[in-house]
């Protein structure tokens, strides 16, 4: 008949006991084992840029058996290599955009350890209106005239500039001391006018978003002395 064998569970109990003697007992100190455990990849990594090209980079967090301490972010620049730009202890980065950037992202613990890096995120500007143009024109340059023996009168004036483009200046007239009103917007640099009494004419010049420059002083038109019809 075969014997049966039971199995048995064994329990080990150690038991310091004091010292016999007057001779001190040894302490024994454990070292933990060093913690060799990489944190996980970040998740769910991206970015956004707003119209003022302030960009936002956002992350899940990483997990780690210890802690995460941190996440080094790494850009690139108009397609360099990669290189470090510091590291966060939140789940976000912001910073201006420099140029074409991609991103990526790793996390860190305290024990030095470092995930993978995320994916490469690409950040691409969004369609944002034109800054609205509020700079005026320069003043045209001052007014030189002449008029023939038919009163006719032929205005001319410098150009301008502006920090777009001039379309156009427009003329303003006073007849006989009368109250400057608008006579015409011209695209050139000069005017012609039949003379009706006493003129003075003012001019000022017009950019592509409706900003107009300061008026150019003031010309009189007399007609000139010619003979007798």
């Amino acid at each position: 008949m075969g014997a049966a064998i039971a199995a048995c569970a064994v329990t080990f109990a150690f038991v310091v006991a004091a010292a016999p003697s007057a001779q001190a007992a040894s302490t024994v100190r454990l070292t933990p084992a060093a913690d060799t455990i990489a944190p996980t990849v970040p998740g769910a990594f991206g970015g956004s840029i707003n119209c003022a090209l302030v960009l936002t980079l956002h992350w899940t967090a990483s997990t780690d058996n210890v802690g995460v301490i941190g996440y080094d972010v790494y850009r690139s620049v108009n397609n360099a290599p990669f290189t470090f730009v510091r590291t966060t202890s939140t789940t976000s980065f912001t910073e201006s955009l420099l140029g074409v950037v991609k991103y990526q992202v790793r996390a860190r613990d305290a024990a030095g350890n470092v995930s993978g890096f995320t994916a490469v995120a690409n950040i691409v500007p969004p369609p944002c209106p034109a800054p609205q143009d509020r700079q005026p024109p320069t003043t045209p340059g001052a007014i030189t005239l002449s008029i023939t023996c038919a009163l006719v009168v032929t205005l001319n004036w410098g150009a301008s500039t502006d920090n777009v483009r001039v379309i156009g200046y427009d003329v303003y007239r006073s007849i006989n001391n009368g109250p400057f009103t608008s006579v015409a917007t011209t695209p050139t640099t000069s005017f012609t006018d039949s003379l009706l009494g006493i003129a003075k004419y003012q001019v000022r010049a017009r950019d592509t978003s409706g900003n107009v420059s300061a008026f150019t002083a003031a010309v009189l038109a007399v007609p000139p002395p010619c003979p007798a019809p």
